[in-house]
């Protein structure tokens, strides 16, 4: 796609050419191969800001000082006027020098710093010397120095062309933008000896004019190139960005699920707490049954708490569970706590994830104790298709609209000691295990309904006499 605004450009410098006047030609060829260079060296900086590239922004710097070299003869001219021309001439070969020292060093930048200050200052200082030469008023010797100039200044060129072309120091694994970078050099090469040899012998009007064309291709092959290699950044930076996207939401999960795990290692530790106190009371002391029970209801909940450690991502793990000893041991726990608790229904053993199970009915009569104090909760468990586990109470209840954000990550009630995830995580849980936790309109206090489905027991499966693999026995071997 972008070939097309390059050929659209060169068909236009083509028509300049066709209608300008032949001594206009050569100035709106120069003027447009200018105005390229510099649109080049900025979409090259411009590639730099993106990428982070240094190769990018030493090329952008050259051919942004290749673009200037027009303007900066100018300004000598303008200056000294007629007496100028020539000094504007070797100002113009200086700074295209300038440009080629900049894109050598970006394009070797594993030089060690000595020899790469030693080629500056010589190149400077052959510079110097040349731009002193041109004082002298010996015509011929002033030929010879700007062809000198210029000619040195064509071999920096072939050098960055020939160092572009062998090594690839974009980063572009298709080498094209160096091979682009290497075309262009060449061209600056030639054009620029063409007009070394110019300043010693009197060219022509087409051989003016072709490497004036010369010229502005090298600049519109390097807009577009660079033009390109700028999609391309952009593309690899929308990559990156939607990368980090999924990496961010990736440590948000893992942020939740640590979140929700700490939130149920704290209920668990708060269990084990209080039925590790209420067995040292002189009432449970006396009572070995209600003791047992407590002992029991500890035990689970720290079995329970090292399993919830060790699987932070809750996967699902069935197993036939007996739920009235899941169910009682965490209405034995809640009632230490001081809640009000009692249940009803079947707790028969069923294929399920015990450890799902006791997270929410255990955040859900948490909840209870925090926002319902002195009410009665009961919890009933109903088996047939699925199991259903409702857990109302008697207290305040809630609103229609507090009924609908509930389960929002956050959602808690003013004055609330907690964080508001409990029931978030809870109805997540349910989810991930194929069923759901609503909450139920009631005209008295509030009501939570959780689902899930039973699963099959898995029957051991034993081989059919005479089928079992043999070669797998030692001693046997097949017959026939």
């Amino acid at each position: 796609m972008l070939l097309r605004p390059g050929g659209a450009l060169v068909v236009g410098a083509l028509v300049l050419l066709a209608v300008a006047p032949g001594d206009d030609q050569h100035q709106l060829l120069a003027v447009a191969a200018a105005l390229a260079f510099l649109a080049a060296g900025a979409a090259h900086l411009l590639r730099s800001r993106l990428t982070g590239n240094a190769t990018n922004r030493q090329i952008g710097l050259a051919l942004v000082a290749l673009g200037l070299h027009l303007p900066a003869g100018f300004a000598v001219r303008v200056l000294l006027d007629e007496d100028g021309t020539v000094l504007a001439q070797g100002v113009e070969a200086a700074v295209i020098a300038a440009a080629a020292v900049w894109a050598l060093r970006g394009l070797v930048p594993m030089v060690r710093p000595l020899v790469r200050q030693g080629f500056v200052a010589g190149v400077v200082s052959v510079a110097v010397v040349l731009l002193g030469l041109l004082a002298s008023p010996d015509r011929a010797v002033v030929q010879g120095v700007l062809a000198a100039g210029y000619l040195g200044t064509a071999l920096l060129w072939a050098a960055v062309a020939v160092v572009a072309d062998r090594v690839d120091p974009l980063g572009d694994s298709g080498r094209s933008s160096s091979q682009a970078i290497a075309l262009v050099a060449a061209a600056v090469a030639v054009g620029t000896a063409c007009t070394g040899v110019a300043a010693v012998v009197t060219p022509g009007h087409l051989v003016r004019v072709l490497v004036d064309v010369l010229m502005l291709v090298a600049g519109l092959v390097a807009v577009v190139s660079a033009l390109r290699r700028i999609g391309d950044a952009l593309d690899g930076q929308e990559r990156y960005v939607a990368a980090l996207v999924e990496q961010l939401a990736h440590h948000e999960l893992v942020l939740q699920q640590t979140r929700g795990c700490l939130h149920d290692a704290r209920s668990a530790l708060a269990g084990i707490q209080a039925a590790t106190s209420a067995t040292h009371h002189p009432a449970v002391l006396s009572d070995p049954r209600r003791r047992q029970q407590l002992e029991r209801a500890a035990v689970d909940e720290m079995h329970r708490l090292q399993r919830m450690l060790r699987m932070p991502d809750r996967t699902p793990h069935v197993t036939e569970v007996d739920l009235d000893a899941l169910l009682g041991s965490l209405v034995v726990v809640h009632r230490e706590r001081g809640l009000r608790v009692r249940r009803s229904g079947d707790c028969p053993s069923v294929q399920a994830d015990g450890d799902a199970v006791a997270v929410i009915v255990g955040n859900l009569l948490g909840n209870a104790l925090v926002h319902a104090p002195g009410a009665l909760v009961t919890v009933d468990v109903r088996v047939a298709d699925g199991l259903t586990i409702t857990v109302g109470d008697d207290g305040p209840g809630l609103t229609d609209l507090q009924r609908l954000g509930v389960f929002e990550a956050g959602a808690r009630r003013d004055g609330s000691p907690g964080e508001g995830i409990g029931l978030a995580v809870s109805r997540d849980l349910a989810r991930r295990h194929g069923g759901d936790l609503v909450a139920r309109p009631s005209t008295t206090g509030a009501v939570f309904r959780l689902t899930l489905p039973l699963h099959a027991a898995v029957e051991p499966v034993h081989p059919v006499p005479g089928t079992g693999d043999l070669a797998d026995l030692p001693g046997l071997r097949l017959a026939g």
